[in-house]
């Protein structure tokens, strides 16, 4: 299956606009012993808002708990990028009805030892990792886990703004809360509320800028006015929506639309950018797209199997990319194919005898 995650179109450069707005959900939620909560996840669905995430906050209200250590909250974007808020705070501590504000703009991170103050703001915090009860995502590494603040390890280090920031900020949020040793039970009386601000862009420089999936690849598509004002695009690819690596540039020129194709898109959350320059030097990047390729079945058949030579494969569309590796995981093979059926001799390829894989 390929999903595509929320496509849309930005306008960047020149005045910026910010708005803040407040989406609550009051319903009551039941921590229970050593289990996910009676609503889980709870959620807060944010609609009718232009622009991208410059800040967020989250308040929980009316929080109540013998053992406060035990409870742990996670959240989650409408595209899957998800923070852990709390984790392991204030160990020997009760909580009573206590309402409090996770922000980038909190003065201090949560206490493992001390309970917290009731209306203060503060950091999200974790000292430790959990493993959340599904449909949650998993603790940290790999694709598609939630990012962790710290203290508890030395990479941790994610922010709200790092985390949520440049997303279009409309969807569903989720909210997932555990108690995660027996003994205590608590509540959140009063439920929880996001505070969203976005910066809408009047420029009209970049018109658009969409990433869809295409047959298991990425396509990325823009629409621009006034090319001639620009030196060119960069295409920028990240893992973790922190770190960017070029994929490929274009010369601007009288052309106002563009698009680029990436063939090697992994599986999993993928983000994708352009970095613009102008004719005077000035650089400025678009909107992030978030995209996610879940793994793809391309193949109906192939034969014979195992074999000397010539191989038939049969796949599902008219477009792939067929990849061959040895058993060492080394891709030793690779090329487009615009067919429904491949026939290839295996010796000419300089495949040697042994155990390959297509993929």
């Amino acid at each position: 299956m390929i999903q595509r995650i929320l496509p849309f179109v930005s306008l960047v450069l020149c005045q910026l606009s910010l708005r803040a707005t407040v989406f609550t959900n009051t319903a009551s939620i039941t921590i229970n012993d050593n289990a996910a909560a009676s609503t889980y996840p709870s959620t807060i669905n944010v609609s009718g808002m232009s622009g991208t995430i410059t800040n967020l906050e989250i308040t929980l209200s009316g929080l109540t708990h013998a053992y406060v250590h035990d409870v742990s909250l996670l959240l989650q974007s409408p595209t899957g990028e998800a923070i852990l808020l709390q984790s392991g705070c204030a160990e020997n501590e009760a909580a009573s009805n206590l309402t409090y504000t996770f922000s980038d703009a909190g003065a201090t991170q949560l206490s493992s030892t001390q309970i917290w103050l009731n209306n203060g703001v503060y950091k999200p915090t974790n000292y430790f990792q959990d493993m959340f009860w599904l449909p949650a995502p998993a603790p940290p590494p790999g694709v598609g886990t939630y990012f962790v603040p710290g203290p508890f390890t030395s990479t941790g280090t994610s922010t709200l703004a790092s985390v949520f920031n440049s997303l279009n900020p409309n969807g569903t949020w989720k909210l997932y809360i555990g108690d995660f040793a027996s003994g205590d039970a608590g509540v959140l009386a009063g439920g929880w509320s996001l505070n969203v601000t976005t910066t809408t862009v009047t420029s009209t420089l970049l018109q658009s800028f969409v990433a869809r999936a295409n047959n298991h690849q990425v396509v990325l598509q823009w629409k621009v006015d006034r090319p001639q004002t620009l030196q060119h695009f960069e295409v920028e690819h990240s893992t973790n929506k922190s770190v960017f690596t070029p994929l490929a540039t274009f010369s601007t020129g009288t052309n106002d639309e563009y698009r680029y194709t990436y063939y090697e898109a992994a599986n999993g959350l993928q983000y994708y950018r352009l970095k613009m320059k102008d004719r005077h030097g000035m650089v400025s990047y678009s909107p992030i797209q978030a995209l996610k390729l879940d793994a793809l079945d391309t193949y109906s058949g192939i034969f014979p199997n195992p074999t000397n030579d010539f191989v038939t494969i049969k796949f599902k569309a008219n477009s792939n990319v067929l990849r061959i590796f040895d058993l060492f995981g080394r891709m030793i093979h690779h090329t487009q194919v615009d067919a429904n059926e491949l026939e290839f001799s295996m010796k000419q390829l300089g495949i040697q005898s042994g155990i390959t894989f297509a993929s």
